[in-house]
């Protein structure tokens, strides 16, 4: 995979090695073995211990090492103006509910819905600071408990990024889309991570439902192999389960984004080429999700309130 760093116009030392030279963060960091990522469920406790004990140094080293693509970093009116959709952009600089709604398309599954978040520039400078990150030789952990490959954003120094980006566009998209199926607690945190796929690495990722209330899942690098991503059915609590089919749904424009229940199935399918995707998950604070449904318009309020106090029309 591929990662990022901030940057500082030092190197901080923080150990003497044997001779007596300076040992920095970074070279403290580059000498550590990473722990191995091999379990496909329940992997994001691996190596626990080890990221615990060595959290400090770890960012440390990511600020010695730097940034490549410094505007990535924060979401800043000049990020909106060069990254964004231009018609993204025009609904979250008016606050309009209206026009946000109206570039929303469905997918092949019902549930399931497709919107053009970024351009082609954002994609390319995101993949080349996750290679830049990914050349620091600075262990990353790994993006969840069923990828092994990728990385966590915020660790990597995209915090801030998130939190705005979730503020300003992901967070009204839920309450658009998905009018009374979550209140505004239920999406009050997030958590995002960049997976990739490839023939020597994941290859696939079995059915399950995110560990979120709305999963954002936006396009970075598309495989040879046609709609991979597939969904089958919603699961709610206390409803017999309804076995579904898997229908496909096409995910392979560079910026492009989907937007679910977190709670609907889905998985990928086998793919022979490389495939990366940023992911953003939306849930209650402390991890919190929200699996039952709510009644008709009973959160249809607290929705409208969010999106007035933040300005939205």
């Amino acid at each position: 995979m591929k990662k990022i760093i901030w940057k500082v116009a030092f190197l901080l030392p923080v150990a003497v090695g044997g001779e007596g030279e300076c040992m920095t963060a970074l070279a403290r960091a580059q000498a550590l073995e990473t722990p191995p990522a091999t379990a496909v469920y329940g992997g994001d406790t691996e190596g626990l211990d080890f990221w615990n004990e060595h959290e400090e140094l770890l960012q440390q080293a990511r600020l010695d090492w730097g940034r490549k693509h410094d505007m990535l970093y924060d979401f800043s009116n000049e990020f909106i103006d060069q990254f964004v959709d231009p018609h993204v952009k025009e609904a979250i600089q008016s606050k309009s509910i209206s026009k946000l709604k109206d570039l929303f398309e469905p997918s092949e599954k019902p549930g399931v819905y497709k919107i053009q978040l970024f351009n082609q520039e954002f994609v390319s400078q995101l993949l080349e600071e996750l290679v830049h990150q990914e050349e620091s030789n600075i262990p990353m952990r790994r993006p969840n408990g069923m990828n092994r490959y990728g990385c966590i954003l915020d660790q990597i120094g995209f915090e801030n990024l998130v939190q705005d980006l979730s503020d300003q566009i992901l967070r009204p998209m839920a309450h658009i889309v998905f009018p009374n199926r979550v209140a505004v607690e239920d999406i009050a945190a997030d958590y995002a991570f960049v997976v990739q796929y490839h023939p020597d690495a994941d290859v696939n990722l079995a059915e399950h439902a995110d560990a979120s209330a709305i999963t954002i899942n936006i396009c970075l690098q598309p495989s040879a192999e046609q709609s991979p991503l597939y969904f089958k059915n919603v699961r709610e609590l206390g409803e017999p389960v309804q076995e579904v089919g898997p229908m496909n749904v096409t995910l392979d424009t560079p910026g492009m984004a989907v937007i679910h229940l977190g709670q609907h199935l889905h998985g990928v399918s086998n793919v022979t080429s490389s495939r990366s995707n940023m992911v953003v998950w939306l849930m209650g604070h402390h991890g919190y999700v929200r699996v039952a449904p709510y009644e008709e318009d009973e959160v249809a309020v607290n929705q409208a309130e969010w999106m007035k106090k933040h300005g939205w029309n």
